[in-house]
């Protein structure tokens, strides 16, 4: 039973996680996706306010 559900759900969160990488940016310190307006990483602590000189995209409306 346990493998038919990780048949099931695997995949699917797959596609999910493909889906939503869309809407962040990756830290240019720990490449970890965070909020594109996040003036500090939420994982590493470390600042992103020098956006041009590590080619982080604006936001986009």
């Amino acid at each position: 039973m346990e493998l038919l559900v990780g048949l099931i759900f695997g995949p699917l969160g797959i596609l999910i996680a493909v889906c939503s990488k869309g809407k962040y940016v990756n830290c240019p310190f720990c490449r970890r996706s965070v909020d594109p307006k996040a003036l500090v990483c939420p994982y590493c602590q470390r600042d992103i306010v020098d956006r041009a000189r590590f080619a982080i995209a604006p936001e986009t409306k």
